[in-house]
């Protein structure tokens, strides 16, 4: 009976440990992006910005979209879709502070028609914009601002 008990719980124990194993496994599939599909998201986002398409980027968004400060004092906001429609120009026209001369987002964004960003764990950004891979799309999630 006792040796009945063990096997159940070994079995148990190592049933649990496979499970663990396969959801780190699928979960890594997909925010990882192996395929390669960053730089023709941001080609569809660089000319939906460019040519002010606020239905494309409202698609390539994900709300409710976070707004941090520059400084961890400046606290994170959220935008629902109709204060982000009245912020993303803002966003644009902000100085990336990349540079000694001052540079917009905009011009980041319109210099910058082929990217290879370092993506860690689905995420990337790339000026004062941050992107991530959910369930194998990208989505535009956050903006960092004065």
């Amino acid at each position: 009976m006792g040796l009945i008990i063990k096997t159940k719980q070994i079995t148990l124990v190592f049933s649990l440990i496979v499970f663990s194993l396969t959801a780190v496994s699928c979960n890594a599939e997909t925010n990882s992006d192996s395929s390669g599909t960053f730089p023709i998201f941001w080609k569809k986002f660089r000319t939906a910005s460019l040519n002010n398409d606020m239905d494309a980027i409202l698609k390539m968004t994900r709300f409710p979209f976070v707004v941090k400060g520059d400084l961890d004092m400046n606290g994170v906001a959220s935008l629902n879709k109709i204060k982000f429609k009245n912020q993303f120009n803002k966003f644009l026209n902000q100085d990336i502070r990349e540079n000694l001369t001052p540079e917009s987002m905009r011009s980041y964004i319109k210099k910058n028609k082929q990217v290879s960003p370092i993506i860690e764990d689905g995420q990337t950004t790339l000026g004062l914009f941050s992107f991530e891979l959910i369930n194998g799309t990208w989505f535009f999630v956050r903006a960092y601002v004065e």
